[in-house]
């Protein structure tokens, strides 16, 4: 029994550590084209002296506003959410309104992991009626565009839109009955309506005894190539009969929480 879990736990790992490898690429190839881009309108509107001068102030407004945060200050003063980590920096579980049980080992590790990297993610609480969303990170409500204020407490199924596919969200919920990791590429509405490509990737998150206690979404945007290169490496995939190693991928949906 405790080799099968072992065996289990050690797959487990190696697709968290591989979900996360691939996001920093993800990540790193829209912020490559969006800068490529907005340099280059920059550019052709100013001039390459002038824009230059522009790149260098605006990289040191960046760093001085570096450790800022990403939320509106005012309107989410009141607002407050667990902390992910006690004062011994151990990670707790996120039960509504902190006090939670610690979580195990291998939890804890992709918490911390996702948090150091300034991930954007949510936890949501299965034991609440709705699953509701009970802690967003800064990079969360920064790549939405939704204050801290008007999420809290609802269920994820904001983010859906006209291109939300119901069978993909099926897939995710029997993720979620089976307490399973799942990865899903979809496409994610902003605050404003505006579309983007998410591949979102949904973990169960257990306290010490084994019981799972939150559910932790992580959305990483991708842009449209690489989201159509993975929607034809799946369909060749599918073609070939071979399947994604458990790992559950929709072309459109976005459903970043379990319902």
């Amino acid at each position: 029994m405790r080799k099968e879990r072992n065996k289990e736990h050690a797959k487990r790992s190696r697709t968290r550590k591989k979900f996360l490898l691939d996001s920093f690429q993800y990540a790193l190839d829209v912020l490559t084209k969006e800068n490529e881009a907005l340099r280059k309108n920059i550019t052709a509107s100013l001039g390459e002296e002038e824009a230059e001068r522009e790149f260098a102030a605006f990289a040191e407004l960046h760093r001085a506003n570096a450790a800022g945060a990403a939320v509106d200050e005012d309107d989410d003063a009141a607002v407050q959410q667990p902390a992910l980590f006690g004062p011994d920096g151990q990670a707790a579980s996120a039960e509504g309104g902190g006090g939670g049980t610690g979580l195990e080992a291998e939890d804890a590790g992709l918490l911390r992991s996702l948090q150091k990297a300034r991930f954007s993610f949510v936890i949501s609480n299965p034991a609440l009626p709705d699953n509701p969303i009970v802690f967003a990170s800064p990079g969360f409500l920064e790549l939405t565009g939704y204050r801290l204020r008007e999420i809290l407490g609802r269920n994820c199924r904001f983010l859906q839109g006209p291109a939300t596919d119901p069978q993909a969200v099926r897939r995710i919920r029997e993720a979620v009955q089976k307490g399973e990791d799942a990865s899903v590429r979809l496409l994610n509405y902003t605050a404003d309506g505006r579309p983007f490509w998410n591949q979102f990737f949904i973990a169960p998150l257990k306290d010490n005894t084994g019981r799972i206690v939150n559910f932790v979404g992580v959305q990483t945007q991708i842009s449209e190539e690489v989201a159509k290169t993975m929607k034809d490496e799946e369909e060749k995939e599918a073609l070939l009969g071979v399947g994604g190693g458990g790992m559950m991928i929709s072309s459109t949906d976005p459903p970043p929480c379990p319902e």
